[in-house]
Parts: structure tokens; sequence; C-alpha cells
């Protein structure tokens, strides 16, 4: 089962990102490129490489700014780590349960 993000990014590489817009919102809106816009910084924003990834002021500047020519995302983080929907879910789940039980997820108490 594909997440969210493995999905958009499946669609942008085939060049179909259009399909992510709800139809409503194509018919409705004036500026529809600008949804656009903002899921093309979204993938600027989950790049694997950390350092790639955009301060809050640039993406500002992104989505503020029609002009301003966006460089090409690089593979986001969960499409090119091969995680699943289930697989995300399942790690939250654990995570979840250590916080409840009390324990980090590196089994340690968390206290000194």
């Amino acid at each position: 089962t594909e997440i969210l993000l493995q999905w958009a990014w499946r669609l942008y590489k085939r060049g179909n990102i259009i399909t992510m817009i709800d139809p409503e919102i194509i018919e409705t809106c004036n500026d529809w490129e600008q949804a656009l816009r903002c899921i093309h910084v979204g993938f600027l924003c989950t790049q694997a490489e950390a350092l790639l990834r955009p301060s809050m002021s640039t993406i500002n500047l992104m989505v503020s700014t029609k002009f301003m020519k966006l460089p090409d995302p690089t593979t986001p983080a969960f499409v090119s780590s091969g995680l699943t929907r289930t697989t995300v879910c399942d790690e939250a789940m654990d995570t979840e349960e250590d916080i409840v039980a009390g324990t980090m997820p590196n089994g340690n108490s968390g206290y000194s």
C-alpha cells in the first residue's frame, strides 16, 4: 500500500501532478497554479537529504512569489526509504506504546 507521499511523487514524476488537485478547485479557483506550486514546495520540504530542504523563510518566498524559479526536488525521504503506510503506522504505534509504557524506543526509561 502506498503512502500519500509515494503516490504524489509518482504522479509528479509522470508529469501528472494536477490530478492531485480536487477538480472542484480547478474549476472554481482563479489561481490553481498556486496549488501546484505549493505541492512542488512540499516536495522540496520532504527531500531525503535534509540539507537540500528549504528554510522557512525560503518557503515563504517560494509560495508568495510566482516568478521565483523552483529547483527540481529530489526523491522524498519516505519514497527513497521504501516505507509503506503499514510500516509507518506500525512504527508510530510502537513509539506511542513506548511512550505510554514510559520507555524510550531504545528501551531506556529516560529517567536517570
